[in-house]
């Protein structure tokens, strides 16, 4: 009987201790929640814009400790180029550094490529002197891609491509591609507009190219091997975003991307330029929340029916509170 009293008397002492416990653990995480809640909103309210326009760079570089996250994707009437991603982080408001994906236009499979990227970006001008009106931004950015094959013995030739010359056609290629960029970047944020241009020089490089020529007179294919290229591209580049009203901004921005063609008659790999030039919107759905959504086009597209739709959103997280600004009566 005792040993029945003492087993419940130890039942009700483990229930209440357990009860106690949980309301503590509870109260904590509640607490905790709150913590975390206010952090959030203290340091969203800081958010800055984005660093770049759709898909190039503006003289700015984000804040310290500051996170860009961007996805989007572009639509055309038969395909689109999936989900794109970009990752960039604010270095002390100096630099910034970033993981995405960089495009260019590939003629033998009619198509656009998009290589892993990894970029950095550096301010030029400190942030004391560039919040003076007429002190104009100035960055360097570097995007540098792996090697990485852009047509394989498997890829779908165009008909352009293929078409018969002198008794001959290409039936078969294989090419690894990368491309290193420099932009040399000013530009100034005013009240009401944005706007930034420069220059780029864009290194490409081909290596591991052969190509298979079906020769009509032998009826068989011949292997020729295609020497590596380097060749070095340099261009022009701007943007411009004009507010239109305290959540929308119009926004519209020109530059050139490699472009990989084939000469029939020389049975040659060519490195030229396209350009490609995007006109459209970012939606602020809230400060640090921007939905981006634009159509681009190339110049060596055939028609406007060849137009893509842009479509993106960016969030802006910044990691640290109020952003020490710099005095602006600094002498």
């Amino acid at each position: 009987m005792s040993s029945s009293k003492n087993w419940i008397k130890i039942s009700c002492f483990v229930t209440m201790f357990s009860i106690i416990f949980c309301q503590i653990a509870l109260g904590q995480q509640s607490e905790t929640e709150t913590k975390i809640k206010k952090a959030f909103l203290s340091r969203i309210k800081y958010a800055s814009t984005p660093t770049k326009n759709f898909s190039t760079p503006s003289s700015r570089v984000l804040k310290s400790m500051e996170v860009m996250v961007s996805l989007g994707s572009s639509f055309g009437i038969e395909e689109n180029s999936g989900v794109l991603g970009r990752l960039a982080i604010g270095l002390g408001s100096v630099a910034e550094v970033e993981l995405t994906r960089s495009s260019f236009m590939n003629e033998l499979t009619g198509q656009q490529g998009n290589l892993p990227t990894s970029i950095f970006k550096m301010s030029l001008v400190p942030e004391r002197f560039s919040q003076y009106w007429f002190i104009p931004n100035l960055a360097l950015q570097l995007h540098s891609t792996p090697w990485q094959s852009s047509v394989n013995e498997g890829s779908r030739l165009t008909e352009s491509s293929k078409a018969s010359y002198d008794a001959s056609n290409l039936s078969r290629m294989n090419m690894d591609n990368r491309f290193t960029t420099l932009y040399g970047i000013i530009g100034k944020d005013f009240d009401f507009m944005s706007i930034n241009g420069g220059v780029t020089l864009t290194d490409v490089r081909v290596r591991n190219a052969w190509q298979w020529i079906f020769d009509q007179n032998l009826g068989r294919e011949i292997y020729y091997p295609i020497p590596e290229m380097q060749k070095n591209l340099i261009a022009p580049f701007g943007n411009i975003s004009i507010a239109a009203n305290d959540d929308t901004q119009l926004m519209g921005e020109v530059q050139a991307i490699p472009l990989i063609d084939y000469n029939i008659v020389s049975k040659q790999v060519q490195i030229k330029r396209t350009w490609r030039a995007i006109v459209g919107v970012r939606f602020f759905i809230a400060r640090w929340l921007s939905l981006d959504t634009g159509v681009k086009y190339l110049s060596s597209a055939k028609g406007i029916a060849d137009s893509e739709v842009n479509v993106g959103v960016n969030l802006m997280i910044p990691f640290k509170t109020n952003p020490k600004i710099q005095n602006t009566n600094y002498k």
